[in-house]
């Protein structure tokens, strides 16, 4: 597939997604029961892991936060389907079940490309990742 946006703009589309839906950042500090820095921090941990689908052009997992951000900004649907197709050439289905040693592998690619793309993950949003080969706070959801 054909990521239609630089990685170094997600910061611009963090910011377009944050002026078209003001209450955004709130929903997700209701989820997420953290500050506005976490919540806002949480939203670009949601977009990285967009472009890492897009870029890679296959199926990841997240980890059950950056899942749950991602649920909140998913219910904006006009905004998402938008940043979707404009930025990440498709719309991004979420696919949530499977089974558990694939999405454990999915989720163990998903912190590979990470690192190699963003550097070491966040572990507030995707838990210990020093050990890989160790079950993580994945979500279990799949695009």
């Amino acid at each position: 597939m054909q990521v239609l946006v630089d990685k170094k703009k997600l910061q611009e589309i963090h910011s377009e997604i944050s002026n078209n839906i003001p209450i955004l950042v709130s929903k997700i500090q209701n989820t997420l029961q953290c500050n506005v820095e976490v919540a806002t921090e949480a939203l670009m941990e949601v977009l990285r892991f967009l472009w890492l689908i897009a870029y890679s052009g296959t199926s990841l997992s997240p980890a059950i936060k950056v899942d749950n951000t991602w649920h909140e900004l998913i219910l904006c649907t006009r905004e998402y389907e938008r940043i979707c197709t404009q930025y990440f050439g498709k719309f991004i289905h979420h696919s949530p079940g499977g089974n558990e040693q694939d999405n454990q592998t999915k989720f163990v690619k998903t912190l590979t490309l990470y690192a190699l793309h963003f550097g070491k993950p966040p572990e507030f949003f995707w838990g210990d990742t020093t050990m890989f080969d160790v079950p993580a706070q994945c979500g279990f959801c799949c695009n």
